[in-house]
């Protein structure tokens, strides 16, 4: 027996704009090395829906009918229409980038935003890039987060140590 695990892979614009044609070969290649495509999660930026919503709609469809979680993420503004229409499994939000580009407080009433649109619309939600380990935790559950990534979540570690293997 294995040990349990859930893999995300990153993306590239034209994987998503590969739609089925590419949903069917990761599946195939999830069945050939004994991976359960229930425990595998695609994730892409919300920009790329603007560069057209139909081919990341097929795309989305497609994966999830072959088992596939759909992770949006860095969404915005002008993300949360998108968020009814595509429906995904999870929404990465980054409170340093809304910050960045928004100001803090303005970010922050964003990541609200979303965090509510997503939580009416059944999506799961995870602060990503949290890179301190000071981060007020207790604030990110008020916000409405689920789930929380980075550094100062979890530092990156070797698999080896994980699975309490000696390092090849």
């Amino acid at each position: 027996s294995g040990v349990a695990c859930r893999l995300g892979l990153n993306l590239a614009a034209a994987a998503v704009a590969g739609e089925a044609g590419f949903v069917m070969q990761l599946a195939a290649c999830a069945l050939r090395h004994q991976i359960d495509p229930t425990q595998v999660t695609l994730e892409f930026p919300a920009s790329l829906c603007t560069q057209g919503e139909l081919p990341v709609m097929r795309f989305c469809d497609a994966a999830r009918t072959a088992g596939f979680a759909i992770v949006i993420e860095r969404p915005d503004g002008a993300s949360i229409g998108m968020l009814e229409r595509l429906r995904p499994d999870y929404i990465k939000i980054s409170l340093a980038r809304l910050a960045e580009r928004y100001g803090v407080e303005a970010g922050a009433s964003l990541a609200h935003a979303l965090c509510s649109s997503a939580a009416l619309l059944g999506i799961r939600t995870v602060a990503s890039e949290v890179e301190e380990r000071n981060d007020d935790f207790a604030s990110l559950v008020q916000q409405g987060f689920h789930f929380a990534q980075g550094q100062g979540v979890a530092p990156v570690a070797r698999l080896a140590e994980m699975l309490r293997m000696p390092p090849t």
